[in-house]
């Protein structure tokens, strides 16, 4: 079963990877030509947040979630949406969401439960279906060989995800508003 085989390895791989994330960096796992991921933000001395995509946010439309997947990941240990996507909220997420002690096996069960949801929630076969990027919230592009998986390229600019975490504004075309004049 070499599938399997490349399923624990990326698995392992991803506990080590997650666990190298400082504060205010970001690892995103997601299925090619697809927007479905699960997403981790290192967030120093409170541990990691992970958020697996909802219905909000999974494109395209034939590949939203019934009741029966969104059961599943509760099963697998997310936490459900709790708000809309252009809902800002202090808790919570509008995607599936779970925040996790940095420990050995906190790590090595929060890869496990991604693996779980790529494989019985997504449908991703292989992880070769899969592709990562990684960054800091100032736009600083990170590399995971390790992943085995592809890299895709980040936008270079911070506003993407991520960019809601740091401690700095844009203006309106973009720049960082240090606040001289």
């Amino acid at each position: 079963m070499a599938v399997n085989r490349h399923w624990r390895d990326f698995t392992k791989n991803l506990a080590a990877c997650i666990g190298a994330l400082a504060e205010d960096e970001f690892l995103i796992i997601a299925r090619k030509r697809a927007n479905q991921y699960v997403q981790f933000a290192g967030q120093g001395a409170y541990g990691i947040r992970a958020e697996a995509a909802g219905n909000g946010y999974i494109e395209p439309p034939e590949l939203l979630l019934d009741e029966r997947q969104y059961a599943r990941m509760q099963r697998l240990g997310w936490s459900r949406p709790t708000a809309l996507p252009d809902d800002p909220c202090a808790l919570g997420s509008p995607n599936f969401y779970a925040d996790v002690v940095a420990t050995e096996a906190g790590l090595r069960e929060l890869a496990r439960r991604t693996t779980r949801t790529f494989r019985t929630v997504y449908g991703v076969e292989h992880p070769g279906m899969l592709h990562y990027e990684a960054f800091h919230c100032e736009g600083t592009s990170i590399r995971f060989p390790t992943l085995l998986i592809k890299r895709r390229v980040p936008d270079p600019s911070p506003r993407g995800i991520g960019q809601e975490h740091c401690d700095f504004e844009l203006d309106l075309d973009g720049d960082v508003d240090l606040g001289f004049k």
